[in-house]
This record gives structure tokens, C-alpha cells and sequence, in this order.
């Protein structure tokens, strides 16, 4: 589908709006430019009647090349985020596709594929003709950072389906993208340094711990000693006050005679 023509927006409500000024709106990248327009509550699920449209696209596969703003639009009018083409490709297929370079463009089209996910896009939906998922088309494209591939996951996407050649996710990684594997294998040879030194490191905390235990049983230790010594200086006192006493009274017994 050609996206050079140019169509004239107009400042009035319109009240038959044509596809082509429902683009030129989206293109815009402001919503209210859309608003301008009157469309029927379907409007946006219907395949677009532009020549050409060899895909039988729906707004919302057009709308990936827009402003998130856009998609978050049309999501909220309704716009079905598992919507196919010709192909079963959905918006969210469309977008993986993208080739944008510069992190800002990577940036946009990251937020378009999350928002598609939160409304829930089919993250495992297959296309008819070779049977790719949003993760197969998301690994071959070198231009889809490793964030891409790593939110897929995380909304549940199955790493093991497999397409109409029998190819994982992970075979067309292996084909496609040796810069993620690269990565991953240099942090595949840092493991077992990593692991001895966690091992290093337990076996200290263990051996820290066993001297805190014996520390620990010698304070015990000593404080059973203190207790008894107290003990013992308690009694002795007692014993010392009792002599006391019967000193005094056997005293009074000499000097007054019987004591009542």
C-alpha cells in the first residue's frame, strides 16, 4: 500500500469521511485530527477500501507506522488488535516487520507492540503461508532489539512453535541473529567463574557461620557459669544473713534472757 499520497484535511466534522482522509487524520499523529471525522462504530475492523490494497489491510495494521498515540486511539474506539490481512498477519506482525534504525523510531514502535500486547493481541497468532509467530518474525529482524524479543516472552510468547518449514523461535535465532547468540554465549563462558565464585563465597558464609555457632556456644557457655557463680554468691549471702541473725538473737538471749 502506498503511503506518499497526501489528502487535505478539513476544519469542519465531516459526514461520510473516505479511508483516504481517515489515513491523512492518522498520519497526522494527533487524535483530535480524527475526531474531525464521522465514521460508523465498525469503522475501524472494516478493510481499508484503498487502491492499492493488495493485503486487506484493516486501520489498525496502518496504523503501526504512526504515533503510539494513534494505536492507543483506535484501540480505544475499538479497533480489534488481532485483526488479519490476507495472510492472517496481525498489527502486531506488522510491527516486528518494521526496519526503524534510530532509538527514537525503536523507542515509538516498542511502546506500539506493548500496547498491542496490554489489549490483547494473540502473541502466538500464526500467518497462513509460511506460519510465523510475532517471535519468529521478531528474531530474524535484526533491527527488533533484544527488549522486543524479551516482552514477547514475557506476555507468554511459546518459543517452541513451530512454523510451515518445522523452525523454532530459536532455530531462526540461530539462523538469523548471531549478535543476541554472541551475547549470550559471552555470558555462557562467564558462568562457570561466576558459579566458583558463589561457591567460594558459600562455602565462606558456611565457615563464618560454624565459627559464629562455636562463638556462640562458648557465650552460652560462659553465661551458664555466671548464672551458677551468682547463684552460689546468692546462697552465700542467705547463709551469711542467717548467722547473722541467730548471732544477734543468741546476743540478746545472754543479755535479756529467753527472747519471745
Amino acid at each position: 500500500m502506498s503511503r506518499n499520497k497526501e489528502f487535505k484535511l478539513t476544519n469542519e466534522k465531516l459526514d461520510h469521511c473516505t479511508d483516504e482522509q481517515m489515513l491523512q487524520a492518522m498520519r497526522a499523529g494527533d487524535p483530535k485530527e480524527i475526531d474531525k471525522l464521522n465514521y460508523a462504530w465498525d469503522y475501524f475492523n472494516q478493510i481499508m477500501k484503498i487502491s492499492p490494497n493488495n493485503t486487506d489491510a484493516r486501520f489498525l495494521h496502518e496504523a503501526i507506522y504512526d504515533s503510539p498515540a494513534i494505536v492507543e486511539y483506535l484501540l480505544a474506539k475499538g479497533a480489534n488488535p488481532n485483526s488479519k490481512d490476507y495472510d492472517n498477519a496481525t498489527p502486531l506482525h506488522y510491527v516486528l516487520k518494521k526496519d526503524d534504525r534510530n532509538e527514537e523510531e525503536i523507542l515509538r514502535r516498542l511502546q506500539i507492540v506493548e500496547l498491542l500486547l496490554k489489549n490483547g493481541a494473540n502473541i502466538n497468532a500464526q500467518t497462513k503461508e509460511y506460519g510465523d509467530t510475532p517471535l519468529h518474525i521478531a528474531v530474524q529482524n535484526s533491527y527488533c532489539t533484544e527488549k522486543f524479543i524479551k516482552l514477547l516472552l514475557l506476555y507468554g510468547a511459546n518459543p517452541h512453535t513451530k512454523n510451515k518449514a518445522g523452525r523454532t523461535s530459536l532455530d531462526n535465532c540461530l539462523y538469523f541473529r548471531k549478535d543476541i547468540l554472541e551475547e549470550h554465549e559471552l555470558q555462557i563462558r562467564k558462568a562457570p567463574l561466576q558459579i566458583n565464585a558463589l561457591e567460594i563465597k558459600c562455602h565462606d558464609l558456611e565457615r563464618s557461620n560454624a565459627e559464629l555457632q562455636e562463638e556462640q556456644k562458648k557465650l552460652l557457655s560462659q553465661v551458664n557459669i555466671m548464672q551458677n557463680q551468682f547463684q552460689d554468691f546468692k546462697t552465700k549471702l542467705n547463709f551469711q544473713s542467717t548467722i547473722e541473725n541467730t548471732e544477734q538473737k543468741t546476743s540478746s538471749i545472754k543479755r535479756f534472757g529467753t527472747v519471745y
